[in-house]
């Protein structure tokens, strides 16, 4: 109850005083985006394409290809939703060349940390 009490008075304060509203959205997006990104790489990437390879573990470049056209199809109904099936080729290729990039370094090293961080990578490589 008193929980639910301060986040009443949050959200009065945050109406009257737009600095506080501006802090609620800053707080949230920092959350909530690395919290997505955290949740897709561990599907796409951790569960999918590792089930996708099987036992073997392959480094079948038709896999990496299917699975990041998958992770293009995601947000597919926000999409269609706002814009059409028109941003569909767009969508489809960002996510499959971005998709490509993070999946190599990801095979490599088995570590989801490794593409989600390239400037570690090109320090370790010398090339910073």
């Amino acid at each position: 109850m008193a929980l639910s009490n301060r986040w009443a008075e949050r959200q009065a304060s945050a109406v009257t005083h737009p600095a506080s509203g501006l802090q609620v959205f800053g707080i949230s997006f920092l959350l909530y985006i690395p919290m997505v990104f955290v949740l897709e790489e561990v599907f796409f990437r951790g569960a999918l394409d590792t089930y996708a390879r099987g036992p073997h573990l392959a480094n079948d470049r038709t896999l990496a290809v299917f699975v990041s056209l998958l992770w293009g199809v995601w947000p597919l109904p926000l999409v269609v939703a706002v814009s059409g099936l028109t941003q569909l080729p767009i969508i489809l290729g960002f996510h499959l060349i971005l998709g490509l990039l993070l999946t190599f370094p990801w095979r490599r090293s088995g570590n989801l940390a490794v593409p989600a961080s390239p400037t570690r990578s090109s320090t370790r490589s010398g090339m910073a």
